[in-house]
């Protein structure tokens, strides 16, 4: 199974400069220069992401908006980019457990 790597900010997300998606050394050097507001990996369906602020700026890197990277990608990146952004709103937002109201 393919790994997919992705920094997302608000509606925006990290590329590098050429344009390729982001690999795993890449999440280590962006989180390790940056304070990622939220981290996980996913490693049933091979995401990982960090969710840091879209004022993180660095020479290798550089933010474009979510919605422009569907008509670049195929099917299954597609799938992993959308995953990845509803997953970090759902953490954000999510706050007590549906079933028993535990703080999570």
């Amino acid at each position: 199974m393919e790994n997919f790597y992705f920094a997302i900010g608000n509606r925006n997300m990290l590329v590098t400069n050429d344009d390729s998606q982001l690999s795993a050394k890449d999440l280590e050097i962006i989180s390790g220069l940056s304070k990622p507001l939220d981290t996980f990996t996913e490693e049933r369906n091979g995401i990982s992401v960090i969710n840091i602020s879209e004022d993180f700026s660095h020479a290798n890197y550089k933010w474009v908006p979510i919605r422009s990277q569907f008509a670049a990608m195929g099917y299954d990146d597609c799938f992993q980019l959308s995953r990845a952004k509803a997953l970090i709103e759902w953490r954000k937002s999510t706050k007590f457990c549906g079933s028993c109201g535990t703080a999570l």
